[in-house]
């Protein structure tokens, strides 16, 4: 299968030094606003964005977000041999096989009707999940951690 469903409201976290969450240009799965839906992985994250503002404290502290998915998002499923196949098609141009970045690469997936990408995490039995649209997303709680 190279497809998986989130339902609307499910919980995702991420670990973060901004204030304002913004879709990365790029990043291992391209385009989007990296998560993961597993609070023990949500954790690890923090943990190492509390290092980051121990050596710069100068800057934001860190804080974990916990976000809901607003509506079903169809995502394509790196987990699998045809879902990593589907996303490597999807990053390149089609015609000059250049990697897309920010809003260029999302508009790939979109026209393929998908609105991110999901693949194995660092955790075990975590995954990361990649959301192209901050506005399919809702911000539930956002705990700094100084």
């Amino acid at each position: 299968m190279s497809a998986v469903e989130l339902p609307a409201g499910h919980r995702l976290y991420r670990a973060t030094r901004d204030r304002d969450l913004a879709l990365s240009p790029m990043g291992e799965s391209g385009p989007g606003l990296y998560t993961t839906d597993d609070p023990a992985t949500a954790q690890r994250y923090l943990r190492a964005k509390q290092s980051i503002s121990r050596d710069n404290p100068s800057g934001p502290p860190a804080a974990l977000v916990h976000l809901t998915t607003t509506q079903p998002l169809r995502m394509v499923d790196r987990s699998t041999d045809e879902g990593e196949a589907l996303h490597r098609e999807l990053q390149r141009d089609p015609t000059t096989m250049k990697i897309l970045q920010g809003e260029e690469g999302i508009a790939r997936y979109r026209a393929a009707g998908f609105h991110g990408v999901v693949y194995p995490g660092v955790g075990k039995d975590s995954r990361e999940v990649v959301v192209h649209d901050l506005s399919h997303l809702a911000v539930e709680q956002f705990e700094e951690h100084l």
